[in-house]
């Protein structure tokens, strides 16, 4: 129907008149509508992007799908804070600014973990590194917030508070960018940066600021009145142009500043301020060029690196450069090193723990250099391809904030820190482990990687984890065995993840016991140095693993040792005892076959013997395990026993991380009495009764083995 028209705006309006009215407007789940798709097949399906995500109608627009089923924020950029785990913070475009844990505890969806850390939609956030209740947040007009968020206190400390929106930018006192840098001093938490077309600095928490730079900018009159026209203006403050648009404090120097523009000038400081320097590189990039990232390297006081961009004005070429003297002079790694032509660079990065190994975010996702910017190649894996705003290496891993498909964070850099260890000619290669955590948070797990040139299948491929005892803790096998998990290596790469348990406990299949009583777990081991061995055929792998408490704990290593101790023993002895009725199961199949297949040669004696052993048998089983229950729910009908005391004491024991306390000491040394009884009537079954009961079907010649009919 050509007189059908809709509309996207920051409402979703629709027209059936060709456009002379437009009476309806989409009650949409988020604001700020971006495209529409009309099925052409049937109008009354459409879907319907915005800044929140996208929705599907099947009825016209009545009612819409949710946007809770989607990761889909535009976040600008990433911060995080010195916590473990730590957090990431971000303004997301069109909501609020938020932080969440990079590893959260049993939360049904990320929502739940999401905080508020003032700010708006444009923000860019900075943590007091001494004090990560203390968040300083930005958004248009130059609003700077600070909030305390363990008491909740919220103030504007904000240098100048003046509308950038509806003024011609050549009327501000300081030009703002929508998404303008503040930065909290790595080296004194007293001191905050923040950007206009000035560096700012506060030394008493945005109390007040002082400008310690001239203007850093071209300052193009030109393009400095309020935006868009004819029809209509577009003054928001995402077009305040010739700001400071990136900011940085040297990691090594205190008085080392950096500071790169939207239109094209880098300057550094190296006195704090008092004299600025102009280090542009002539001739590498383009005299307008946002330079949207500066990143200092942590390994040397006069290295830099920089991202800059040029796409607003139809140029896509990626712009990577580095100095190693502070500016004076550039390398460009981005020409033919890689990243596509048209892949433009939004942000750079050096490993902290690896010097030269780099990671670049562009508009169509990850690349990484391993020889300092030489060669440039695809880190995507499983990333969306979507751009990539900003990025942080903390804490082993390498965070991502991207643009319509949120946070993303790969977990274990120690592949990309090692791989040039690894031997061509070798036939595999085991990277030392990442350092694993003993946490209650379930995120955290050990992870082994391994490279195979080649997997025989004519042999199995093993993975054994030792502990310091040497002692074997866990294993792993192509070929299916008891004593292993099956896991099935393939060419290439290959990463087990183990979480850091003991083996569980053996347990009789079918036993029927409530939900909560056995958890299917074995203990999970104590701090320490663990050895991971990798057979493969006749060659073999060594690394050693290192395994740490959670540094939020007050516990000491020896508590989660006397813990872990515990848990073992107790396994043992639910392993032990179900073993013990796992044998006293088979006897009593094997003792009733012998009477239904021997019945007409069994001398009257001997089937009475027989039966008698049986019911032994049985009162043994009684002994340990209520046999009586058939669901779950029966365990409140009936006395429990043995099995469910110790497994009871198991859980709590295996659900602790601290030191076991006197109430589980006293508990596992009544256990062990409980269990007493049944061991020494168990013993004297096995080792007195059942012998002889065997020396007398032998007398009889009663067969053990039977065919049809009872044939032996």
């Amino acid at each position: 129907n050509e007189n059908t028209v809709y509309v996207t705006n920051t409402g979703f309006y629709k027209s059936i008149d060709g456009g002379k009215t437009f009476d309806t407007r989409f009650r949409v789940p988020h604001g700020d509508n971006h495209d529409v798709w009309i099925n052409p097949d049937d109008p009354q399906i459409m879907i319907n992007s915005n800044d929140g995500g996208a929705n599907v109608t099947l009825n016209g627009g009545k009612t819409w799908s949710p946007q809770t089923n989607q990761p889909t924020p535009e976040f600008y950029r990433v911060s995080v804070d010195h916590q473990w785990p730590y957090n990431l913070y971000a303004g997301q475009q069109d909501n609020s600014a938020i932080g969440i844990p990079s590893r959260r505890g049993r939360v049904l969806h990320p929502k739940q973990a999401w905080k508020s850390v003032g700010g708006g939609e444009s923000a860019d956030v900075a943590v007091d590194p001494s004090n990560p209740d203390i968040v300083y947040a930005t958004t248009y007009s130059g609003i700077i917030t600070r909030v305390n968020q363990k008491t909740g206190e919220r103030r504007d400390v904000g240098a100048y508070p003046h509308y950038t929106e509806g003024t011609e930018t050549r009327q501000l006192k300081y030009r703002w960018q929508w998404n303008f840098p503040i930065r909290v001093s790595q080296h004194d938490p007293q001191v905050i940066y923040h950007t206009s077309n000035f560096v700012h600095r506060s030394t008493d928490e945005g109390q007040s600021w002082e400008v310690i730079s001239p203007d850093l900018t071209r300052d193009i009159d030109a393009y400095q009145a309020i935006p868009g026209g004819p029809v209509q203006h577009d003054g928001t403050g995402v077009e305040v142009y010739s700001t400071v648009f990136s900011f940085e404090e040297s990691p090594h120097e205190k008085e080392t500043l950096w500071a790169g523009s939207d239109d094209g000038r880098i300057h550094i400081t190296r006195d704090g301020g008092s004299s600025w320097t102009e280090v542009t590189p002539k001739g590498m990039i383009p005299t307008e060029a946002t330079i949207n990232n500066i990143r200092p390297s942590s390994h040397a006081p006069g290295r830099a690196f920089v991202a800059a961009m040029h796409y607003r004005m139809g140029d896509f070429k990626p712009y990577i450069l580095k100095t190693e003297d502070f500016g004076a002079t550039w390398d460009f790694l981005s020409q033919d090193t890689g990243i596509p032509s048209d892949h433009f660079v939004r942000c750079v990065a050096e490993d902290p723990d690896r010097k030269d190994l780099l990671y670049a975010g562009t508009e169509f996702g990850l690349y990484f250099s391993i020889d300092g910017g030489e060669l440039w190649e695809p880190l995507q894996k499983n990333l969306p391809h979507v751009p990539i705003t900003d990025m942080e290496v903390h804490q082993g891993d390498l965070v991502l904030s991207t643009q319509g498909r949120g946070f993303w964070i790969m977990d274990d850099l120690s592949v990309l820190h090692q791989i040039d260890q690894v031997d061509v000619a070798a036939k595999a290669h085991l990277f030392t482990p990442q350092d694993a955590y003993r946490t209650n948070l379930p995120a955290y797990q050990a992870q082994i990687n391994f490279l195979a040139r080649h997997i025989d299948t004519s042999s199995a491929t093993e993975i054994h984890i030792y502990d310091g005892a040497d002692q074997l803790i866990q294993a792993w096998s192509s070929e299916k065995n008891d004593e292993s998990t099956l896991f099935k290596p393939d060419t290439g790469m290959n990463t087990l993840k183990w979480d850091l348990r003991h083996k569980k406990p053996t347990m009789v299949k079918d036993l029927v016991m409530m939900d909560m009583s056995y958890p299917g777990v074995g203990p999970k081991v104590a701090p320490g140095s663990y050895r991971v061995v990798v057979n493969m055929g006749e060659d073999e792998y060594q690394s050693l693993l290192q395994v740490k408490r959670d540094p939020r704990w007050d516990v000491s290593d020896n508590d989660l040792q006397a813990n872990q101790d515990l848990a073992l023993q107790v396994r043992n002895l639910i392993t032990q005892s179900q073993e013990e009725l796992l044998n006293l199961r088979s006897i009593n199949e094997q003792l009733k076959s012998v009477l239904k297949h021997s019945e007409d040669v069994l001398s009257p004696e001997l089937k009475k013997a027989l039966k008698e052993v049986n019911k032994e048998n049985a009162d043994l089983q009684d002994m340990i395990f209520q046999d009586q229950i058939e669901t779950s729910q029966d365990e409140i009908n009936f006395r429990r026993k043995f099995t469910n005391h110790i497994i009871r004491l198991y859980r709590v024991i295996i659900s602790q991380h601290d030191r076991p306390t006197a109430g589980e000491l006293e508990r596992w040394e009544d256990v062990q009495d409980e269990y007493q009884p049944f061991a020494e009537a168990y013993q004297e079954f096995v080792q007195e009764k059942l012998p002889k009961m065997l020396e007398e079907m032998q007398k009889e010649q009663i067969p053990v083995i039977y065919t049809k009919g009872g044939k032996p």
